[in-house]
């Protein structure tokens, strides 16, 4: 059993990476747009405008985000069999580093351009996935009258969405950037 819970959340495993700038990425930045949205959100949109389940903010960005997984899906299949030998050189240093689990032992294995690009682009398709679910619910939940509990709730559920949402679109440029630029970066064989 905790080998089928260690394989399910494994797309999760991109979060992992220890590398000196990935922080800035997955965290900060999203952070830092989570505020800058909500507290644009509380003094222009307000709660209804945020929350609104037919033309909320929320509810159009959601619609946008359902169709992601496929494009996805499709950028980590061609990544997957990309036709380039430096695609499975390791990228140089600081080169990125994961735990692995191998034969029931962790190992840190130091990426190549090809397994830090399917990493992400597994997570993407994953995050957007739970984030469509995440919303789906959230907005069942925000239905009917709404109390002072439900407002609060509701302004903590944007900030949640929000954070994960500018994740999903840091990481997305991360990943454009790194397939249109830097993936063309001569390695220097090993």
């Amino acid at each position: 059993m905790k080998y089928i819970i260690f394989q399910l959340v494994r797309p999760f495993s991109y979060l992992r990476i220890d590398h000196e700038s990935k922080q800035v990425y997955d965290w900060y930045l999203p952070i830092i747009l989570m505020i800058g949205t909500i507290v644009f959100s509380f003094n222009f949109i307000g709660l209804e405008g945020l929350i609104n389940t037919d033309d909320g903010l929320i509810a159009q960005l959601t619609s946008f985000i359902s169709n992601l997984p496929g494009f996805y899906i499709a950028a980590l299949a061609a990544i997957a069999t990309f036709n380039r030998k430096d695609m499975d050189l390791r990228i140089p240093e600081p080169t990125p580093t994961i735990e692995n689990l191998i034969r029931g032992k962790k190992q840190i294995i130091k990426l190549t351009r090809r397994r830090l690009l399917c990493s992400l682009f597994a997570f993407l398709t994953t995050e957007s996935i739970f984030l469509v679910i995440f919303t789906r619910f959230f907005q069942s939940s925000s239905l009917g009258s709404i109390t002072f509990f439900d407002i609060e709730l509701s302004w903590y559920g944007s900030c949640v969405y929000f954070l994960f949402f500018w994740q999903l679109v840091v990481s997305t440029l991360y990943g454009l950037f790194y397939m249109g630029d830097k993936m063309y970066d001569p390695i220097q064989g090993e």
